[in-house]
């Protein structure tokens, strides 16, 4: 089974995962003020992607399999 994405949902997956690999990439940011920053600017982005955009890319059956986990 194959799962796409149009280019604009793997371009804000790949910028999102930049990011990522950009904070933790440097051991500085590794205390608990960086952390929430990144954290409280990044969540809602988080939200959106986890409950919804990749949520509903998944078939029924998946997300029943999920669910009943």
């Amino acid at each position: 089974m194959t799962i796409e994405l149009d280019r604009e949902e793997f371009l804000e997956l790949y910028f999102f995962f930049e990011k990522l690999n950009d904070f933790f990439h440097d051991d500085q940011n590794f205390n608990e003020e960086q952390i929430k920053g990144f954290a409280e600017s990044n969540y809602p982005f988080i939200k959106e992607l986890y409950y919804k955009k990749l949520w509903d890319k998944l078939p029924k059956e998946d997300q029943e399999k999920l669910i009943n986990r």
